[in-house]
């Protein structure tokens, strides 16, 4: 599994900022551990910050794998 610390350094070189990209691997991680629950088929992610990094600002549903977050 790759180091939290790399995962926040290629966010940075994407053009994330420190704390955008701390913030982004945060919830790239909670979508991790989400998709690999028992209960991944019962939870809605929607709206704000997630969304918005996951479906490049893009106003649709967006279905993703969470091997693409890595």
């Amino acid at each position: 599994m790759i180091h939290i610390a790399e995962m926040i350094k290629k966010a940075k070189s994407e053009g994330y900022d420190e704390a955008n990209a701390e913030a982004k691997v945060c919830q790239d991680i909670l979508l991790i551990l989400i998709s690999r629950s028992s209960l991944n088929r019962n939870i809605t992610v929607k709206g704000g910050v997630v969304m918005r990094s996951i479906s490049h600002d893009a106003r649709r549903t967006y279905s993703f794998q969470a091997a693409e977050l890595c």
